[in-house]
């Protein structure tokens, strides 16, 4: 049992600002800041100069799930700052360039984006540059509570109390995330049961799972940005089925995608097919078709085969030249791989994403 993870959890869990958190995570999490800053504009001043230019604006105006933005703060002295508030999910670069033309972002003179998260996202140098031109910046939670830590000093009474409590909990989760995300390459890459174990009596295994799986992508990503083909692959992570699941994806010029997916044990081997897209029986079994035609090399899972537990069934679909699917568009094999290393994850992803080049067109 890791105990310095078991002694962090027991303080969560008797803070009482954490236990006010958990109904609502993100949400409470840009409330508080919110109050913060409504409430204490000078020490908000303090915290965001830190990231944020200086202006002559004379504004003070805090702005809560304006056209779906999280927070848009305007403090005086300080350029505006639109926070969009991931603690725990990873961002969504799509949703980030969607926000950056909402019209609240485009009547603000240069504002600030900030994507705040106690995880990194999957970003070069921490910076998102969306299509239209704009950037978004990554501040971490950690630096957050290290630059509300300083100003929260001169603030009296219950108010004080309170913030200290919060950065405590924001200390905390990212301590707990410094144990779960450290992944050495001989460590196994989904999360121990005692370490669940203990992550469940706080109400925060499913969290901690997505914020490893981010880790995991960044990781792998980084691993094969030195290939001549990074630029045509995609690491990305997702949470379904109460699991995270991540993958790796190579566009091919047909519009198909080649790739691999674990989650829970399950190793798949993957087509997800740009045509004969739908959830009808027969445009399932014309994906199967294509695949089959097109890609009857690529579910070779030999590479593998030494990490493949012995219980390991194939599939009766398999088993008859057939494959499984999930509508609309993918199509796969899979093999159980328990265990699986971050050494082992990084070196047969790299394997497969280097034979989905070769297949793809």
């Amino acid at each position: 049992m890791n105990v310095n993870l078991q002694a962090i959890c027991e303080k969560l869990e008797v803070n009482p600002v954490f236990q006010m958190s958990l109904n609502s995570k993100e949400l409470f999490h840009s409330n508080v800041l919110a109050w913060f800053c409504k409430t204490f504009p000078k020490e908000a001043q303090e915290v965001f100069g830190q990231w944020v230019p200086s202006s002559t604006s004379t504004r003070h105006q805090i702005l809560r799930e304006k056209n779906n933005l999280d927070l848009v703060i305007e403090i005086p002295n300080l350029a505006p700052i639109v926070i969009e508030n991931k603690v725990f999910a990873a961002p969504d670069d799509e949703q980030l360039n969607a926000y950056s033309e909402k019209a609240v972002v485009r009547n603000l003179k240069d504002p600030c984006l900030i994507l705040l998260s106690l995880g990194k996202p999957n970003w070069d140098d921490n910076i998102f540059v969306s299509p239209t031109g704009k950037t978004w910046k990554y501040l971490s939670y950690r630096d957050l509570s290290n630059a509300l830590r300083d100003a929260i000093k001169s603030i009296p009474g219950f108010e004080g109390d309170l913030l200290q409590h919060y950065v405590e909990v924001v200390d905390l989760l990212q301590e707990i995330l410094d144990n779960v995300s450290g992944i050495e390459p001989e460590e196994q890459v989904l999360l121990s049961a005692s370490t669940r174990c203990l992550l469940e009596q706080v109400r925060m295994a499913d969290a901690f799972d997505k914020l490893r799986a981010r880790q995991l992508v960044v990781t792998l990503r980084q691993s094969w940005k030195s290939s001549t083909h990074a630029n045509r692959t995609k690491f990305e992570m997702a949470f379904t089925n109460g699991e995270p699941l991540i993958e790796g994806n190579v566009m091919n010029k047909n519009g198909d995608r080649l790739g691999w997916q674990y989650q829970a044990g399950d190793w798949r081997l993957a087509v997800w097919c740009a045509k004969h897209r739908g959830d009808s029986e027969d445009l399932r079994k014309q994906r199967e078709n294509h695949v089959a035609k097109e890609y009857a090399d690529w579910f070779d899972f030999e590479p593998v085969s030494a990490l493949i537990q012995p219980e390991s069934k194939i599939s009766k679909k398999e088993s008859s030249g057939g494959f499984l699917g999930f509508n609309p568009e993918f199509v796969y094999r899979k093999r159980k791989l328990r265990g699986l290393t971050l050494a082992d994850l990084e070196k047969i992803s790299n394997h497969y994403l280097t034979r989905a080049i070769a297949l793809a067109r």
